[in-house]
């Protein structure tokens, strides 16, 4: 009866309290090796008797090439935040024009 709390950390010693105290992680893409810390949050939960597939993975991401959400998605990631910068309408429209192929083909 409560909001999920997220841990938005990459460090290692985040994931630990991913694994015994969150709802789920929100890295910022960039800020680690995505696979070494989802591999280190699966062991983390195992050891804690949780199952790392009820977490709920988001990323904070601007993926610019065709196939990283996929990427992202095989990896266990349930969630891409793409951000926007505060601008005027023109260039956020063109950002969201240049978003709009990846979340056309996303993986659902």
């Amino acid at each position: 009866p409560h909001p999920p709390i997220l841990i938005g950390a990459s460090s290692e010693q985040a994931i630990e309290r991913v694994a015994e105290y969150a709802d789920g992680w929100m890295p910022i893409m960039g800020s680690c090796d995505m696979k070494a810390r989802l591999t280190q949050l699966a062991a983390a939960c195992a050891k804690r008797g949780r199952n790392p597939k009820k977490l709920d993975v988001s990323v904070f991401a601007a993926p610019t090439a065709p196939g990283e959400l996929e990427k992202l998605a095989k990896l266990g990631v349930k969630r891409v935040i793409l951000p926007l910068p505060t601008q005027d309408e023109g260039r956020i429209l063109a950002i969201l024009d240049g978003y709009a192929p990846l979340v056309a083909n996303r993986p659902r």
